[in-house]
């Protein structure tokens, strides 16, 4: 007889499995995007060259604010990935294209993640497929209703500490840094983040100090300070404009933080 296993500790191995697999197979590019939201949007241009793709298009699709829809294409652009080109009717209205470089170096990371689902899926069949996204999609929503009942962190530490020192928690905090990044001008948290790489709050903080040697509230007040003085270099610019652009309310509050870095 078939040993049952415990599905959540399957789940887990899964994706540990998962992470390690794309950690050491991710096809490199020097062009390639450098967080989640630019392969979200090199993935969206790519699956729409036939038709004209703007900074609103991009902002509605990701569902996010025009700060950070704009230091994101900044980077990008400033990377080699996408480019911008105005109409001939009305030159404040930009075109968003990807280079020939992006195209290709993107050409070859859908190849990955064909390979990725080849592996996962094989030996199934087609409507063993489907049952199996169903089942997930049970899992995941099961588990949401749980998460949602918690508001106080675990009371055990969480894995092992060699368990932190693996590949894929090290691509985990890096891929939170990337986030950060992009989204340092939004009313950012601890749980936002976390909520993009698919961990909790605390074992992402664990992650940040383990790896990167910063808090989240460190890295997120480096991003902004960074950001704010190149704003800076821009006379026609006042401080609390600029403490706004990178995500501060508080005019003051903004201050005491770029004094103390």
């Amino acid at each position: 007889m078939e040993k049952k296993q415990k599905i959540a500790f399957v789940l887990r191995a899964i994706q540990n499995q998962i992470k390690l697999i794309i950690c050491y197979t991710l096809p490199k590019c020097e062009k390639g995007p450098k967080s989640q939201l630019q392969g979200g949007i090199l993935g969206y241009l790519y699956h729409h060259q036939e038709q004209p793709v703007y900074q609103r298009d991009l902002e509605k699709e990701f569902r996010i604010s025009r700060a950070t829809a704009t230091n994101t294409l900044q980077v990008m652009e400033r990377e080699g990935l996408v480019m911008r080109r105005a109409l001939d009717r009305d030159a404040r209205l930009k075109r968003i294209q990807m280079t020939e470089e992006a195209i290709q170096g993107h050409r070859r990371m859908e190849a990955h993640m064909e390979m990725m689902e080849n592996c996962i899926t094989k030996g199934m069949t087609e409507e063993e497929v489907l049952q199996l996204s169903r089942l997930l999609g049970m899992v995941m929503r099961n588990l949401e209703e749980i998460a949602a009942k918690y508001t106080e962190p675990p009371t055990e530490t969480g894995l092992p500490e060699e368990e932190d020192d693996l590949p894929a928690n090290s691509f985990v905090a890096r891929q939170a840094q990337g986030y950060i990044t992009e989204h340092y001008a939004d009313r950012l948290s601890l749980q936002d983040v976390a909520d993009h790489c698919y961990v909790s709050q605390w074992h992402l903080s664990k992650l940040l100090n383990r790896h990167l040697g910063q808090t989240f509230y460190d890295l997120l007040n480096s991003v902004r300070v960074r950001q704010a003085k190149e704003l800076m270099e821009d006379p026609a610019l006042r401080i609390s404009e600029v403490a706004e652009r990178v995500g501060y309310a508080d005019t003051a509050h903004f201050s005491r933080v770029f004094k103390k870095l």
